[in-house]
């Protein structure tokens, strides 16, 4: 079955995108994950750094920024 499930503990219930730029996909609107409410809750409380993309968001906010300068 392909249905959807969270990424973190696998449940099907109450299931939500997890923008993992930390900005609703403002900067990175591709890198999203399903999650639960609970686990969702969680790595936001923990920022947890397996699912946010720190690094990717740096880097294209550095190039936006170039940009801008020139």
């Amino acid at each position: 079955s392909d249905k959807k499930k969270c990424a973190i503990c696998g449940s099907t219930k109450d299931l939500v995108i997890h923008h993992m730029d930390g900005l609703h996909g403002l900067i990175l609107p591709d890198a999203t994950i399903i999650l639960c409410r609970s686990c969702h809750a969680r790595i936001h409380g923990k920022r947890d750094k397996r699912f946010f993309k720190w690094d990717e968001v740096e880097k294209k906010l550095r190039r936006i920024m170039d940009d801008f300068n020139r």
